[in-house]
């Protein structure tokens, strides 16, 4: 499996990574343009990512925005509903509750910082990435 990270703090990607790196590769991306160029790329590639960990609160391109363009960019590729890149959004922010409930019903998830090991992979496993 591959996962691309998107987080502007070295400290949550480092964190992330050594939970994460066992169960697959990761590739890091310090904002969301980077990693929106990062995912365009490994679409050109027909390279498959699995998982995409966005921060939702960052500089140079948001978190909404982030997935935005990811979403856009599977719908020029014309990606199928069920091929859709999972996403694990990540805020320090209490939204209205509604809003976490609706993603974690689809292919995305709400991961609410502070995080620790066990409630990364409970969110991935909701994602049906792990048994």
């Amino acid at each position: 499996m591959r996962f691309l990270i998107i987080d502007d703090d070295p400290i949550l990607q480092r964190m992330l990574g050594e939970i994460l790196n066992p169960l697959a590769e990761c590739i890091f991306a310090n904002n969301g343009r980077e990693g929106v160029d990062i995912f365009r790329k490994q679409m050109a590639e027909q390279t498959v990512l699995n998982l995409v960990i966005i921060d939702l609160t960052m500089p140079v391109f948001n978190g909404w925005h982030t997935r935005e363009a990811i979403r856009n960019i599977e719908n020029v590729y014309q990606t199928s509903e069920e091929n859709r890149v999972k996403m694990m959004l990540i805020s320090a922010i209490t939204m209205e509750k509604k809003v976490f409930l609706l993603l974690d019903q689809t292919d995305e998830v709400h991961l609410l910082k502070p995080f620790n090991r066990k409630s990364v992979l409970k969110k991935i496993k909701r994602l049906k990435l792990l048994k």
